[in-house]
């Protein structure tokens, strides 16, 4: 039996892939988007995006890096003394079902320690990365189940009669990751929602646009079966298009299968094919690992420079070390953890959520200027433990 404060794990490997290889339900969206002409097909297809807007694009792009090249602070957040808890929080029993990824278990450190400031107990239950293993794991919740599950990736249509079962058994539900989840059946907050992972895709953009003072010929690599990697696709060329009238942008869709294993190769050939790109803009950090290797053994890694988002600590070394990689878009994650721990603490306590303070998680722009420890990744602003902590002590 786990103790109180407790987080209870099980024993995990190394992992290189991001929580978003959990996703493996959506695609029938794929192809709607595929048919509209939003995606390439895979096995490649390419897309490309010339813009026809006026040399303004170029300004409000490098307006926007400069307001958004330090990490945020904490009063960015929005949270105030209003969102401080009516009443102590009691003994909880929280479940995180977890895909075994280096992201997800820096979310469930940070699930961890607030978990033991709010003296509750936290069990990791593994996923897996199939429809099948996760509706196992759903199942063990059943048998089982907490007071609260927190959650991140896996869309509720992978765990819908779970969830029907554990809304009657009165579990209260944080999802994360998830767009157009089905907000009130059971699920107390959706964070990081759809609006996040548009952000995300404006972020790299204007970072590009601006870099490149407006003649950027972008190679941008993605995973169409990721439904948020989708939303930050859409949002990308929608601001290529109306800012960058000189940039070109050739969308690359891969299969998640060539994450961490053929990747690296098709940027290599696809770069020797195309000498004139001199950017790469991938759809998430994970993508990125073993390309600055890969173009370094071609000869070819002065040829771009390369931006993602969802950055850890291989993205931070890669931008220190000099290696292809210029700029990252880390989200902060034991904030993440935080923020959705303290959603379940407001819904225990039996007081009015402010859900758009979830909505998105804080972004910057980390660079070799900024970051300062390229082993580790952003925790989150600095000092939101802290302000956590006083708001549940009311």
């Amino acid at each position: 039996m786990a103790n109180k404060g407790e987080f209870v794990k099980p024993k995990l490997t190394e992992f290189k892939t991001h929580r978003l290889f959990k996703f493996r339900s959506y695609t029938r969206l794929a192809a709607i988007l595929l048919v509209l002409g939003v995606i390439p097909a895979i096995g490649g297809g390419v897309a490309s995006v010339s813009g026809a807007s006026t040399a303004s694009g170029l300004k409000l792009a490098q307006e926007w890096v400069a307001a958004h090249s330090q990490p945020p602070t904490v009063a960015s957040l929005g949270f105030t003394s209003s969102q401080a808890l009516t009443k102590p929080p009691k003994h909880e029993v929280i479940d995180y079902p977890i895909a075994e990824t280096g992201v997800n278990q820096i979310i469930g450190q940070g699930i961890a320690a607030a978990a033991k400031v709010l003296g509750w107990t936290v069990k990791v239950i593994p996923t897996g990365a199939t429809p099948e293993s996760v509706a196992a794991a759903w199942n063990q919740m059943v048998a089982d189940p907490p007071n609260g599950i927190i959650t991140t990736g896996n869309p509720d249509s992978e765990y819908a009669t779970q969830l029907t079962t554990l809304v009657k058994d009165h579990v209260a539900i944080v999802n994360g990751s998830v767009p157009n989840n089905q907000a009130g059946q059971g699920i107390v907050v959706d964070a990081a929602q759809s609006s996040d992972y548009r952000l995300r895709g404006k972020y790299e953009a204007e970072y590009i646009i601006a870099k490149s003072h407006g003649h950027a010929k972008v190679a941008y690599y993605n995973v169409p079966e990721f439904p948020v990697l989708l939303l930050e696709q859409e949002e990308a060329l929608s601001i290529f298009k109306s800012q960058c009238p000189a940039c070109t942008i050739n969308v690359q869709a891969v299969p998640i299968t060539a994450v961490g294993t053929t990747l690296p190769a098709q940027v290599v050939n696809y770069l020797e094919g195309n000498p004139t790109v001199n950017w790469l803009m991938m759809g998430f950090g994970d993508m990125d690992i073993g390309v600055p290797s890969a173009l370094s053994q071609a000869g070819i890694a002065s040829q771009v420079k390369m931006v993602s988002q969802a950055d850890g600590p291989t993205n931070f070394g890669y931008i220190a070390n000099n290696q292809v990689q210029v700029a990252a878009i880390p989200e902060g994650d034991s904030y993440y953890g935080w923020m959705m721990m303290d959603a379940l603490a407001e819904h225990f306590a039996g007081d009015p959520i402010d859900t758009a303070l979830f909505a998105n998680l804080p972004h910057y722009y980390a660079t070799a200027s900024n970051i300062k420890n390229s082993s580790a990744a952003w925790a989150g602003p600095a000092g939101f433990q802290a302000m956590f902590e006083k708001l549940w002590k009311g």
